[in-house]
């Protein structure tokens, strides 16, 4: 359905809170090997890191629980508005039709997505500053970082 102005909404759109372990979670098929966490860790100064069959997100802050955001788009939706501090692209197949977030310790954070196979993805964070001035400060806040994952189906 197309709104007025031409603009396609997303298909949907869902709100997590995932726990930050090591200063990391993953949105991963949760069926499929090797996961993400086996194939390498993003950088220090990388913000998410790609594996076969998910994503590896690097935040700011360690112990606590980022606002995310994921949209399900048709086709690319683009860069989203706002002010973000930081974007980034990747590629993931999800096999069995699911993705998952979750913490790196294994603690989802809330139901799977379903999706059709191979997805593009565009992760938008801002926050991640502050978030890291609370590192070895402060420990189980909520908020204050926040990520904004659209994900759409590749086309072959």
């Amino acid at each position: 359905m197309t709104v007025p102005g031409g603009f396609m909404p997303p298909i949907s759109r869902f709100q997590y809170a995932p726990r930050v372990d090591h200063r990391m979670f993953v949105l991963l098929d949760p069926r499929s090997r090797p996961t993400p966490l086996d194939e390498g860790l993003p950088e220090h100064d990388e913000i998410l890191r790609a594996g076969q069959h998910g994503v590896v997100f690097r935040s700011g802050g360690d112990l606590f629980r980022p606002a995310v955001t994921i949209e399900r788009w048709a086709a690319d939706p683009g860069t989203a508005d706002g002010e973000w501090d930081e974007v980034a692209e990747a590629s993931l197949s999800a096999p069995s039709g699911r993705l998952r977030l979750r913490s790196i310790m294994g603690e989802p954070a809330g139901p799977d997505l379903e999706v059709e196979g191979s997805q593009r993805l565009r992760a938008h964070t801002r926050g991640r500053g502050e978030a890291m001035e609370r590192l070895t400060v402060e420990t189980g806040y909520a908020g204050v970082e926040e990520w904004l994952i659209q994900l759409w189906p590749t086309r072959a």
